[in-house]
């Protein structure tokens, strides 16, 4: 039987970053900052319940709300 994937999900840090790099301390991982512009930005995905779980969590606290979801 095929592996099916039942929810896929993406997050990204939009043009509101304001570079407080509470994503980059939490999920150090998963979010980077961008020596250029000075914004964050998604490195990698979360890949386990508990990820996505801090993913939302750093979602919810981000003070500029930044950080977004898609489903596909």
């Amino acid at each position: 039987m095929k592996n099916q994937v039942l929810n896929i999900s993406s997050y990204f840090v939009n043009n509101n970053c304001i570079a407080c790099m509470l994503c980059s301390v939490r999920l150090p991982n998963h979010f980077k900052l961008n020596d250029e512009t000075l914004n964050s930005f998604v490195c990698c995905q979360p890949a386990t319940s508990d990820d996505n779980q801090l993913f939302c969590e750093a979602m919810n606290d981000c003070p500029a709300n930044a950080i977004e979801k898609i489903f596909d």
